[in-house]
């Protein structure tokens, strides 16, 4: 039980009264026990999950938390949902003006290389508003890139859209997976400068991705999808 009683949640920032809470002091507040679906990004879902312990507006109100704060924690997600839009609005209305080539991997490469950037300097900036700023451009870059994402994997696959998305979704979640592991390595050593070099990195491998993503080239090639539409059709009315 070394760890556990070692262990810490700390609630620093801007607050009136930081906290260092062990797992006793937790466990001695307030308890809470909610049942709320749980919803991955991923596309699963857990109707009714049981949730129990202490809710975040006790320890906030513990801390004297700066309602100021609350406004910059939840600026980059309502960034992100706006850009999930406009990304694939963007990426739409560029392969009607300038064609298939471009259309997706431009959104695509630009939101991932601005996200990369703006991640990248967070180690390197003083104040909560400059640190504010980086996340919203890092969560705009992000989910810019998210509906050209999906978009070229319909446009790539084809009739093996859903095999092709499914196994960018795995891809996605396998590297999401390893690189927790190595930055949470990285942050109980301490080091609070390489994670944020190699989600930058990981950013950047994911621009130059994006430049060689072409969605005319199909796993359909070789075939014409509608006029075996029409054939199937055909095929239905004689029957």
């Amino acid at each position: 039980m070394g760890d556990a009683d070692a262990w810490r949640l700390r609630v620093s920032g801007a607050v009136a009264r930081p906290l260092a809470l062990t797992l006793a002091d937790l466990h001695a507040m307030p308890q809470v026990e909610r049942a709320w679906p749980f919803r991955c990004s991923e596309g699963f879902a857990v109707p009714k999950a049981s949730w129990r312990g202490v809710a975040l507006t006790e320890l906030l109100w513990r801390a004297g938390c700066d309602a100021a704060a609350g406004w910059l924690t939840s600026l980059p997600f309502a960034c992100g949902v706006a850009a999930c839009f406009l990304g694939g609005w963007f990426s739409d209305a560029v392969i009607r003006r300038r064609g298939r080539r471009w259309g997706r991997r431009i959104v695509g490469a630009t939101g991932l290389m601005l996200a990369g950037l703006s991640i990248a300097a967070v180690p390197w900036v003083d104040g909560v508003t400059a640190l504010a700023l980086l996340l919203i451009l890092t969560f705009f870059g992000n989910d810019l890139a998210m509906g050209p994402a999906w978009a070229a994997a319909a446009d790539i696959g084809e009739r093996h859209a859903g095999v092709l998305s499914g196994a960018m979704n795995m891809m996605g979640s396998f590297m999401a997976a390893i690189e927790a592991l190595v930055l949470g390595q990285l942050l109980d050593a301490h080091d609070i400068i390489t994670p944020f070099i190699i989600l930058a990195a990981s950013y950047a491998l994911g621009t130059l991705c994006w430049i060689g993503v072409d969605v005319r080239k199909t796993l359909g090639e070789g075939s014409d999808p509608a006029a075996e539409w029409r054939s199937a059709t055909s095929r239905e009315t004689r029957s």
